[in-house]
């Protein structure tokens, strides 16, 4: 009987295995920060095995002048402000400055993990003031498993299997995970080679938590059955990002033709096919924070976009509400009101800012004015500066005529201008000797030819005044 050979790596090999690891992690946060063009690192540091290896490279590349570590106090286990002091004695030990950023979790009743990780992130961000500084995160491809895994759960689409980006944009600079292609094993691998130190937070051991329990329960099984299984998912969320980042282009090309502010074109929507319309619904909503289901996608499709142009047909979700008017659909704060404006005094050559914006009335464009005129509301009026004018919010019976118009109640206006009609009561009018001569922004009853002045109204008024004082 032939003897089994032993698959156990020896001591050498073990060594060996470690000291290449070593190699490579060095190499890819030293290739990460190059790329980055990082002049400035933060560090998220817990004290945890990834982190504490994490302020061991950067401490090896001889960054410590350059690198700021943050450990972020979450006050939630009894051990937090040891972990802290832990954390401290290790930055005074390479030279590497140190900070604690206290955060407290209000509610501890509802998704505690999701609470922290934001107060973190909001901590860590105050640190990132430049596009040359960086936050350094210790992610490794177990925690992309995990993330993939719990995507999955939710049956999240492709924003949710993209998982773990290893870079992105964050506060005023970037975000970037290097270690994001090693798995948690490897990475111990080198931290007990090279006797680094750490400490254990208790609470990864609670397996009411779905990523503890992912962590300690299925992870150990999938990697132990499949040779290299959390390099391979992480590789695949890179591969799932590729397309996302695809995708998100295709996107913006198509919305920069349909969508104009807070309203979106349905003719223009409904010439796309349906998978394309919903897609691009999606990324609407998403430009507010929205994120649909496929349930709320459905409901907005069936009764708010498919209702009649004259239905006024609605949908809330959350602080947000999406709106049919006409061929257009709008989604806004469920708050956002529309103030109406009261009678005000326009002055000749005065900056007058209104609820409703900034107005300017004048004979000639002023210097400051000059270049950004195009950009701006800008009407022809039949008076001179001896005339009084005021601005102010009137009734929709009122009868309007534009020039070489026919003269309408301003609702019929308002109706042809796609003005829909929780926003008329803003409507600036000029009103001159009790008659309205033009609708700031829209319509004006001179002509150019005819007009003795004119009136400009935009929101970059008052900064292109104060830029030519």
């Amino acid at each position: 009987m032939s003897k089994q050979p032993d698959l156990q790596p020896t001591v050498e090999q073990a060594t060996a295995t470690a000291q290449q690891l070593l190699s490579e992690l060095t190499a890819a946060v030293a290739e990460t920060l190059a790329k980055a063009k990082t002049s400035r690192v933060v560090l998220a540091l817990s004290g945890g095995m990834d982190s504490m290896l994490l302020l061991e490279l950067l401490y090896r590349l001889d960054l410590s002048s350059s690198v700021q570590a943050i450990y972020v106090n979450h006050g939630l286990s009894p051990n937090a402000d040891a972990w802290g002091l832990f954390c401290q004695q290790q930055c005074q030990h390479r030279g590497i400055a140190f900070a604690i950023e206290p955060v407290t979790i209000l509610d501890k009743t509802r998704n505690i993990e999701a609470q922290a990780r934001n107060l973190r992130y909001q901590a860590l961000s105050r640190y990132v003031v430049s596009p040359e500084h960086a936050l350094l995160t210790a992610h490794h491809a177990d925690d992309q498993l995990e993330t993939l895994l719990l995507a999955l759960k939710r049956g999240s689409g492709l924003d949710g299997l993209t998982g773990i980006a290893a870079s992105k944009a964050f506060a005023e600079g970037s975000l970037l995970r290097p270690l994001l292609a090693f798995s948690r094993h490897e990475l111990q691998q080198v931290a007990i080679s090279i006797d680094l130190a750490w400490i254990d937070d208790e609470s990864n051991q609670n397996q009411d938590f779905d990523r503890n329990f992912l962590r300690e329960q299925v992870l150990p099984l999938l990697n132990q059955r499949f040779a290299r299984y959390s390099q391979n998912a992480s590789r695949s969320a890179q591969l799932l990002q590729q397309s996302q980042q695809w995708q998100q282009q295709q996107l913006a090309s198509s919305l920069a033709d349909i969508v104009l502010g807070d309203r979106l074109d349905l003719a223009k929507l409904q010439q796309q096919d349906k998978l394309s319309q919903n897609l691009l619904l999606r990324a609407f909503a998403k430009q507010q924070q929205l994120v649909l289901s496929q349930q709320q996608l459905d409901v907005l499709q069936t009764e708010v976009i498919a209702a009649k142009p004259d239905a006024m047909a609605k949908l809330q979700l959350g602080p947000l509400l999406f709106r049919r008017y006409q061929h257009f659909l709008y989604l806004q704060p469920q708050a956002l009101e529309y103030p109406t404006l009261s009678p005000t005094k326009l002055g000749w050559q005065q900056l007058l800012e209104t609820d409703n914006g900034w107005f300017f009335w004048s004979d000639s464009v002023p210097d400051f004015l000059y270049e950004a005129a195009t950009s701006h509301s800008c009407l022809p009026l039949g008076v001179s500066a001896s005339a009084e004018l005021t601005l102010q919010a009137v009734a929709m019976s009122a009868p309007f005529k534009p020039s070489d118009r026919p003269t309408k109640p301003l609702k019929q206006w308002c109706q042809l201008w796609n003005i829909p009609p929780w926003q008329r009561q803003a409507l600036a009018a000029v009103v001159f000797d009790q008659r309205v001569i033009a609708i700031a922004g829209y319509a004006s009853a001179c002509s150019e030819a005819e007009a003795k002045s004119w009136i400009w109204q935009g929101p970059q008024l008052r900064a292109l005044a104060e830029n030519n004082e």
